[in-house]
C-alpha cells in the first residue's frame, strides 16, 4: 500500500513539475516572443517552444494518453537535439554583431532532422514501425543493432558538444565585456555565468539521470525518462523566473557584441592603420580634457558616439595603436586621477570610497584591485606615503 501511495506521488510530482514548466516556457513565449532587439530574443523563444514541444511529448507518452501515433512519437524522442543548439546560438547571438546565417542555422539543426529521418526508414522497412515505451525507442525489427544499442548515445554526444561550445563562451564573455565596458558589473558576470552553466547542467542532470536509472538501474526503468521531464519542467520554470527578472538588464545593449568584429556598414569605412593616430588623440582628447571616463557607466558605444567614429573602429584604435583594451584604457585614466586626488590636500577629508567615486569607479572593491595592479600598493597606504 504504501509503494503504490509513493508511486501516485513520484506521478503527480512529474505531471505537476511538468506542467508548470510548460506554462512558464509559455508565457515567456507571449511575453518575449515578439521582441527584436537581438537573436538572444529569437533563439531563446525557439528553444523554448522545442522544451515545450518535448514536454508534451512526455506527459502524453509517459502517461500513455491517446492512441500512439509512431510518426508523432519519432519526432518528438530526439527532440533534445533541439535543446543545446537553441540555446547555444542564443547565448552565441548575444555576442555576435550580426544575426546567424540560414545554413549555419541549418547545420546546428541538422542532427535532429537526420536522427528523425533515420528512425523514419528503419521504421518504414520494419513489419511494425518503432514505437517510444516509457520513454526508450523500442524496435520490432532487431536487424539495427547498432542504432539500437547507440541511439542515446548520439543523443548524449551531441549534448556534450554543446555543453563544450556554450563553456567556450564563459571564457570569452570576459574579454567581450573588457573591451566594451568600463565598468565589470557583478550582476553582468553573474547573469552570463548563469546563462551559461544552466545550459551545462541540463544536458549534465538529464544524462546522470539517464546512466543512473537505464544503465545502472537505480530506479525502475519506467521512472526513468519522468525524473528527466519533472528536471526538464523544473529547469524551465527556474530559467524563466530568471530569464524575465533579469535578462533585459544585461543584454538591453549591445554590450556584450564583439567591437573587433565589424557589422556590414561598417567594413566599407574601416579605417587604414595611418588614420589610426588622428583617432587615437581623439579618444585621448575625451578621456582626459571632456573627462568622459568620469562617466560611471561609460561604454565602448558612448565613446565611439562621443569621438565621430564607429565601435569598430575605435575599438581597432584603441587595441592596435595604443596596445590595449577598452575596459585598461579607461580605468588607467581613472586610477591616475585617483592618485592625483590622493596627493591633493583638498581631499584629504575624502574617505577611499570617496575618491573611487570621485574617478567614476562604482565599486570600492573595483578600485582597490585596480588601484594595486597599477601602483602595486593600496589606495590608503599610498596616501600614507605622500
Amino acid at each position: 500500500m504504501e509503494g503504490k501511495i509513493s508511486w501516485v506521488l513520484f506521478d503527480y510530482l512529474f505531471n505537476t513539475l511538468s506542467t508548470a514548466g510548460l506554462i512558464s516556457l509559455f508565457s515567456l513565449i507571449l511575453l518575449y516572443g515578439r521582441k527584436k532587439e537581438s537573436g538572444l530574443h529569437v533563439f531563446i523563444v525557439l528553444w523554448a517552444l522545442a522544451v515545450i514541444l518535448h514536454l508534451i511529448f512526455f506527459l502524453l507518452n509517459l502517461n500513455e494518453a491517446g492512441p500512439p501515433l509512431p510518426l508523432l512519437q519519432q519526432l518528438g524522442y530526439p527532440l533534445s537535439l533541439l535543446h543545446m543548439p537553441l540555446l547555444y546560438l542564443g547565448i552565441r547571438t548575444s555576442m555576435e554583431p550580426g544575426p546567424v546565417g540560414r545554413w549555419e542555422i541549418f547545420a546546428h539543426l541538422l542532427p535532429y532532422l537526420l536522427f528523425v529521418g533515420v528512425l523514419a526508414g528503419l521504421s518504414a522497412s520494419s513489419p511494425e514501425p518503432i514505437m517510444v515505451k516509457s520513454g526508450f525507442l523500442v524496435f520490432a525489427d532487431p536487424r539495427p543493432i547498432w542504432f539500437q544499442s547507440h541511439n542515446g548515445n548520439i543523443l548524449a554526444i551531441s549534448g556534450a558538444v554543446y555543453a563544450l561550445l556554450i563553456l567556450r563562451q564563459l571564457f570569452r564573455s570576459r574579454q567581450l565585456l573588457q573591451a566594451t565596458q568600463s565598468t565589470l558589473r557583478q550582476h553582468q558576470l553573474r547573469w552570463i555565468r548563469f546563462l551559461i552553466f544552466s545550459g551545462v547542467f541540463l544536458f549534465g542532470v538529464i544524462y546522470v539521470l539517464i546512466i543512473l536509472g537505464a544503465e545502472w538501474q537505480f530506479f525502475p526503468r519506467g521512472a526513468v525518462f519522468k525524473c528527466v521531464s519533472a528536471y526538464l519542467g523544473t529547469f524551465a520554470l527556474l530559467f524563466s523566473y530568471r530569464f524575465q527578472h533579469h535578462l533585459f538588464q544585461v543584454f538591453q545593449s549591445a554590450s556584450l557584441r564583439d567591437p573587433t568584429t565589424s557589422l556590414p556598414e561598417e567594413k566599407a569605412s574601416a579605417s587604414p592603420s595611418k588614420v589610426l593616430p588622428s583617432i587615437a588623440k581623439k579618444i585621448q582628447r575625451q578621456l582626459h580634457d571632456e573627462q568622459l571616463y568620469l562617466q560611471e557607466d561609460l561604454s565602448l558605444y558612448r565613446l565611439a558616439e562621443a569621438i565621430g567614429e564607429s565601435p569598430h573602429t575605435t575599438s581597432q584604435t584603441i587595441n592596435v595603436e595604443m596596445n590595449t583594451n577598452f575596459y585598461h584604457l579607461v580605468n588607467s585614466v581613472r586610477i591616475a586621477h585617483a592618485q592625483e586626488l590622493l596627493r591633493d590636500q583638498n581631499y584629504d577629508h575624502y574617505s577611499i570610497l570617496g575618491i573611487a567615486q570621485e574617478c567614476g569607479f562604482s565599486s570600492k572593491s573595483t578600485f582597490y584591485k585596480l588601484f594595486r595592479e597599477h601602483t602595486g600598493t593600496t589606495p590608503t597606504k599610498f596616501r600614507q606615503q605622500q
